[in-house]
């Protein structure tokens, strides 16, 4: 027999009610809960420090607005934003890390000039291999008795695999930059070498399915537009 509808209110100011919309909409695919967003006789109602176990913390509100302004890391003491009276905000949290909003900007970068990873919330708290928004949305059913007993929470999860495709020349810039400041010379002549022979470094797709298939996955590339077609000529040949 299907679940019923669970009726929803977001009692949310605009720039906070999106953003935990669809958080909650994850939720709901993760967990196949139909729903339906309503202004009065919900049966859930998701608001700002209300007391109620989905509330959403004034610190993730902060953290909203001050987005694309550097700022503190905004965990204290554990991986999980906390309203005032001390209970988890799970949905904001999940938000957050679900976005990367960590990276915005970056308070530090690396030899790249890309995020530097030593500064995430992951090297803090040591959680990288913790799928830790799946466990705060199986923490959200535990502690809301009416999704106890609408939602499995021990229906299995899937994982999605892809590979984002943009920049494969950038690599003869980027990597011999990077060898060169390392000392590496002969590292960065032969990246170099490389690019000459139309064989840039970052043109390794066929390693990475080679060991995608070692451990038994596989992915969906995606492409952006490339001036180089003999380039993507080449990668159409791969099977």
């Amino acid at each position: 027999m299907p679940n019923p509808e669970l009726r929803i209110c977001f009692d949310l100011a605009s720039n906070v009610k999106g953003p935990i919309q669809h958080t909650w909409e994850e939720f709901a695919f993760r967990f196949k809960l139909p729903f339906r967003v309503v202004n009065r006789d919900a049966d859930v109602t998701i608001s700002k420090e209300n007391g109620h176990p989905l509330a959403i913390s004034s610190a993730f509100c902060q953290v909203l607005e001050e987005t694309g302004i550097k700022h503190p890391h905004p965990f204290t003491n554990q991986p999980l934003f906390l309203c005032e009276n001390g209970s988890p905000d799970y949905l904001g949290t999940a938000f957050y890390m679900m976005q990367g909003l960590q990276e915005y900007p970056p308070a530090k970068l690396d030899e790249l000039g890309r995020y530097d990873p030593s500064q995430s919330y992951q090297a803090r708290f040591d959680c990288f291999e913790e799928n830790l928004v799946e466990k705060y949305f199986k923490a959200i059913v535990e502690i809301t008795p009416l999704l106890n007993h609408l939602v499995n929470k021990d229906f299995p999860s899937r994982v999605f695999l892809s590979q984002d495709v943009d920049l494969i020349n950038a690599g003869l810039r980027q990597e011999t930059f990077a060898s060169l400041k390392q000392g590496k010379l002969l590292q960065a002549l032969n990246i170099i070498g490389a690019h000459l022979k139309s064989q840039p470094t970052y043109l390794n797709m066929q390693d990475i399915m080679d060991l995608q298939t070692q451990h038994g996955h596989s992915s969906t590339f995606f492409w952006l537009p490339c001036h180089r077609a003999s380039i993507i000529n080449k990668l159409i040949e791969v099977e």
